[in-house]
């Protein structure tokens, strides 16, 4: 457990962490992995973090395992279902069910949540509801002076579309990729950032037009999300697929042109014009070839 950090006087690096038992660990490289409490970037480097709550207003989560009914069919898949403040998930495993509910407390009591979720499950608990805080953001740099924050250190974006491993695991391949010296390659590291500062950015993106583009109207919670201002990066997607048909996202980030395509025209969010080369095409030979595939 690290109690302390020690800062080099004249670069302001890490220089060393203190550990409970006393001991002292040097290094030319930290990896910050120490989850929400970001010890050595947000702590010890004040890195400022950026709120992205006024888009992604759920900043709580309550979660419980109940059992599994062995005479019941495996469900192999995993249930999202909104809720009138936040969504709910179930994730049927072999020895037992996973459940949880994602809510914001702007517009909901924990014991509200915490009866909303308890109303779902068929099967008995195995545990009491366990409440989690979050907030929903990033640090404005992840990698800063010789520290390089992976995961929940880094930032958070609510569980909807599950996206903390592939964080990890991305953060990981490029720290690999853009691996520094001793010197802490100032080109490195502006690279490491201007990444990682366009997946986080295209993921939030996402997850935010879940909730601008709903229809729902029955709930403060709803009419709020459906009514807010979104990031300019999101308004020029949506304003390039309403005009058109035109998904102007980059295709290689985690949700490529089919999960944009699905989400977009799942919501009924569809192009008020024909893209200009579809508009050519016969639509009795696109037909043809749709049935053929």
């Amino acid at each position: 457990r690290i109690t302390g950090v020690e800062r080099d006087c004249e670069s302001g690096d890490v220089g060393e962490v203190v550990l409970e038992d006393g001991r002292r660990l040097a290094a030319d490289l930290f990896v910050d992995c120490s989850g929400f409490r970001s010890l050595l970037l947000g702590d010890a480097l004040a890195e400022p973090f950026d709120d992205w709550s006024r888009w992604i207003p759920n900043d709580r989560a309550l979660a419980v395992p109940t059992a599994r009914d062995p005479a019941a069919p495996l469900t192999p898949y995993t249930q999202g279902k909104a809720h009138d403040v936040g969504w709910q998930w179930r994730i049927p495993l072999q020895h037992r069910t996973g459940n949880g509910h994602v809510f914001s407390s702007a517009f909901s009591s924990d014991g509200e949540a915490e009866a909303r979720l308890m109303a779902g499950p068929d099967t008995r608990p195995l545990d009491d509801p366990r409440l989690v805080r979050f907030a929903t953001g990033r640090r404005r740099r992840a990698w800063v002076g010789n520290v390089v924050a992976v995961g929940l250190s880094a930032g958070f974006l609510e569980p909807l579309e599950s996206t903390s491993l592939h964080f990890v695991q991305s953060a990981l391949e490029r720290l690999i990729a853009l691996f520094p010296s001793r010197h802490m390659d100032a080109p490195l590291r502006d690279r490491f950032n201007a990444l990682t500062q366009a997946e986080w950015e295209d993921v939030r993106d996402f997850i935010i037009a879940h909730y601008k583009l709903t229809e729902r109207e029955d709930s403060e919670f709803w009419r709020y999300t459906s009514a807010m201002d979104v990031p300019d990066s999101l308004a020029a997607i949506l304003a390039a697929w309403q005009a058109r048909g035109v998904l102007a996202v980059s295709g290689g980030h985690l949700f490529q042109l089919g999960s944009w395509a699905s989400l977009l025209i799942g919501q009924r969010c569809l192009p008020r014009g024909l893209h200009a080369l579809a508009d050519r095409a016969d639509p009795a030979y696109a037909a043809e070839q749709i049935i053929a595939i």
